[in-house]
């Protein structure tokens, strides 16, 4: 039986910096003692967390730390930074369609408004390059959350399984909880300015 991960680490194995589940990636060693990320937080085996912030990962490439930690020499690939952009991409992308599936995912710059309009709408996504969305009063009211800049119409395409789409809005606290976290730690990860 699998056991269960809770929030962890009190620290970031690098940098020492406190760490709160929502900010954190934890990392784990694969049966072939490479370093792999643990998006899911389900990965077997003893593993460490890190905040996943560009700079953080460029160290942990080159951390020497880990052979100490694990006992053993591990191989950390290079490429760590865009592995940990790419699995956190597809897990948003995921709880995207899985939103869809569950009905609580509207579709277009109309639709969202009129959630907005009725106090359902969490969370806006919109593609890069879409214009902003005015939602009310202002664009950034204190119930719902604005992300931008971060997928293409092609991300968002091949998630919901429609063409041209721009805007995304996600209706349920619990996904918007989830995919805000994603969102902020791919932030990090592609030193989103």
């Amino acid at each position: 039986m699998k056991k269960k991960l809770t929030n962890i680490s009190e620290k970031c194995f690098l940098t020492g910096e406190h760490l709160e589940k929502a900010t954190s990636l934890r990392f784990a060693m694969s049966p072939t003692r490479e370093i792999v990320p643990d998006c899911y937080n389900k990965l077997a085996g003893r593993g460490f967390w890190v905040r996943p912030q560009k700079r953080t990962l460029q160290l942990l490439a080159r951390s020497k730390k880990l052979t100490t930690y694990f006992g053993i020499k591990v191989f950390v690939d290079p490429n760590i930074c865009e592995i940990v952009k790419k699995l956190l991409t597809m897990k948003i992308l995921k709880q995207l369609s899985l939103a869809r599936k569950a009905g609580l995912l509207v579709i277009g710059s109309d639709s969202i408004k009129s959630s907005f309009n009725t106090g359902k709408l969490c969370l806006v996504i919109s593609v890069k390059g879409a214009k902003n969305l005015t939602l009310g009063q202002n664009r950034y009211n204190d119930q719902v959350c604005y992300s931008s800049d971060l997928f293409t119409k092609l991300d968002f395409e091949e998630a919901i399984n429609k063409k041209n789409v721009q805007y995304l809005g996600i209706l349920c606290k619990k996904f918007k909880k989830t995919i805000q976290d994603d969102l902020n730690k791919l932030k990090d990860v592609i030193d989103f300015k």
